[in-house]
């Protein structure tokens, strides 16, 4: 059987909203018919109770909705984030384990920060992306977030920073 639609056509996804509006008519319309049968007891209640039970799963829908779009937006911000910190994470992960500790290796690892430092300025991120890299991220990430951190103050988290000094996950700094 062929398709109707034309050669490269995508048909948009429709998401959760035709699902809303069904639970909506359908719990709209037990209502209406356990009102309409309100002579007939047993089946009046039993449509009153279908219908709200429909209606309630609306907000229930609707919430996941929310929440699985917040969390599919959070994810793709920290993976943009990751990506933009590659710059200075590599490069400091790099220099960590392979140069011996020395003012020539402190240096390098200073103009890094500066780096993070500066991107701080850029206004493409948020206090909850950076506080995330700096929790899960590796020891170059969480660099490149406590740099973000520095360089503008309205990106720290207290609570990431508090975690992080308790929790180390970092190696100790070598001699």
């Amino acid at each position: 059987m062929e398709s109707a639609s034309p050669p490269g056509y995508v048909a948009p996804e429709m998401g959760r909203t035709p699902l809303i509006l069904s639970f909506v008519l359908l719990g709209g319309a037990l209502i209406a018919g356990g009102w309409a049968l309100e002579d007939q007891s047993y089946l009046s209640a039993l449509l009153l109770e279908l219908g709200t039970a429909a209606l309630l799963i609306v907000p229930l829908v609707y919430i996941e909705r929310l929440i699985t779009r917040e969390i599919g937006g959070v994810r793709q911000e920290l993976a943009d984030l990751r990506r933009q910190a590659e710059a200075v994470a590599v490069p400091y992960e790099r220099l960590r384990a392979e140069e011996k500790s020395g003012w020539q290796r402190t240096a390098t690892m200073e103009r890094q920060m500066a780096r993070a430092r500066s991107e701080a300025h850029t206004g493409r991120h948020s206090r909850k992306e950076v506080a995330a890299l700096f929790s899960s991220g590796t020891d170059g990430e969480r660099i490149f977030a406590l740099g973000l951190m520095q360089g503008k103050i309205s990106l720290a988290s207290v609570d990431a920073i508090i975690n992080g000094i308790v929790q180390s996950l970092s190696r100790p700094v070598e001699s």
